[in-house]
């Protein structure tokens, strides 16, 4: 999320309310997926101490429901994303279309049959940011190695 930050700092300022709703969904999506994995491991100590299975069962199904759930602000942060990134016409286009995968995905809350969707819109994401992040690389690149270099965007020049 700093990475974006930074990437998109000289951004206009009417895009400021865009690139927060991206940054907020982003740290959504982040914390969903691993509170749900939290919870889903408590069913598994239910069935070590011998409770009930029924109650491991629904407390083991959590995993997916929470990978259901992360899928609606992965949506949206994609979405934002791909708004603030019109330059890049590819990863605009595929993080458009991943974002309907994803949202796709997120109909496994109502329906088990989602569940491809859902996982494959996951592991597409992380090759989407691989992808979002090199580039953002690259362009970072020739502005590091500028003859004025990261100190230029630090300080504002004064004149006197």
């Amino acid at each position: 999320m700093g990475g974006i930050q930074f990437h998109l700092r000289n951004i206009n300022s009417s895009y400021k309310g865009i690139l927060s709703t991206a940054v907020f969904s982003g740290v959504a999506f982040i914390m969903i997926w691993p509170m749900g994995a939290v919870v889903s491991s408590v069913g598994l100590d239910i069935a070590a101490a011998g409770g009930d299975k029924v109650t491991a069962g629904v407390f083991d199904s959590i995993a997916p429901y929470s990978l259901g759930l992360s899928s609606v602000p992965r949506s949206v942060f994609l979405c934002t994303l791909c708004i603030l990134l019109p330059e890049n016409k590819w990863l605009s286009k595929t993080g458009f279309v991943l974002a309907l995968l994803s949202f796709a995905g997120s109909l496994v809350i109502a329906n088990g049959n989602f569940f491809i969707p859902c996982m494959l819109g996951n592991l597409l994401f992380l090759v989407w940011v691989f992808c979002c992040s090199f580039k953002m690389y690259r362009t970072q690149k020739v502005f590091f190695h500028s003859p004025r270099g990261y100190d230029s965007c630090l300080y504002e020049p004064t004149t006197r």
